[in-house]
Order: structure tokens, then sequence, then C-alpha cells
């Protein structure tokens, strides 16, 4: 089945203190991110101050609209963590665009999920289980790294 769009969803735990608090440093990432993952940008990022009223959420959001779809997300004072998605019907590399992340925001833990986007348009396609695949693909790519660090400390202890 042909895909209409591309998603990537990125979780960032524990970001490199000041990246998610610092305005000019999620612009400065949100104009390179365009660029590396080649796409257009449609006016400059929005990223205004939300949730002020609650402390536990407080922190800057962005929607940067690209001309294949939009880059959004949220920075969490409190916690240091961002909330990013991707979203484009022109792929991606979803290695740059997370090359990116980390090089501006530094997390010390970040969960991925990309998903295949497609609009069902019979009751068959309904059905279909391609996003399962994906992330059954992506939970398979997810585990053998945490079996691989797993091995490699089990050496480093042994030793």
């Amino acid at each position: 089945m042909k895909k209409w769009g591309f998603h990537l969803i990125a979780d960032c735990g524990s970001c490199k203190a000041g990246a998610v608090t610092d305005k000019s440093n999620i612009e400065n990432f949100t104009k390179e991110l365009v660029k590396r993952i080649d796409m257009e940008a449609y006016g400059d990022p929005q990223i205004p101050y939300f949730a002020e009223h609650d402390p536990e959420k407080a922190g800057f959001s962005l929607v940067q609209l690209i001309t294949t779809s939009a880059i959004t997300g949220h920075f969490v004072d409190k916690t240091n963590d961002a909330y990013l998605d991707i979203f484009s019907c022109k792929p991606f590399s979803k290695e740059d665009a997370l090359a990116v992340i980390k090089q501006y925001f530094a997390p010390e833990f970040i969960s991925v999920s990309y998903v295949n986007r497609q609009a069902p348009h019979s009751k068959e396609e309904e059905l279909d289980d391609t996003n399962l695949k994906q992330d059954f693909e992506n939970l398979k790519e997810r585990y053998e790294k945490l079996h691989k660090q797993h091995v490699n400390l089990q050496l480093k202890f042994t030793r």
C-alpha cells in the first residue's frame, strides 16, 4: 500500500540544561532541522510560551509549517523534556532528524516512533496491519538495542 505521509514522534527526556528553555536554541534547531531533512519552511517558526498556569507543563511550544506539512513540539521547563513531531508527505531521513534533535537538545533518553500514514479508502484498507508491522519492527529494533546494552553491561561487570 502506498503511503501518503511519514510521521516521526520523538519524546526526549532530561535534555541538556537550558536547551528547552532557550527560545533562540529552539528557533535555531527548527531552522537546522528543516534544512537537514530537506524541507521548505513556510514562514517563520512560531514559538510561544504556554501553560504558565501549570508549572508541571509550562514551556515553549513550536509550530513550523513546512510546504509538505508541519513540525511541532512542546518543551517542558521543569523536567527539561521535549516532545517533537515531524509530519510530512515528503519522505525524510529519520536518522538526520534524530541527529539534529540530539545536537540541539542532547536528551539523556529518547523514545522514537515512526509511522507511515495513509487514510483508508476501503474496508479492506481499514484492516491493513502495515502500521502494526512497522510498530513491531520498531519494537524489535528497540529490543535488540536494549539486549545489546544488557549484554555489554554483563560483560563489563564480569571482567
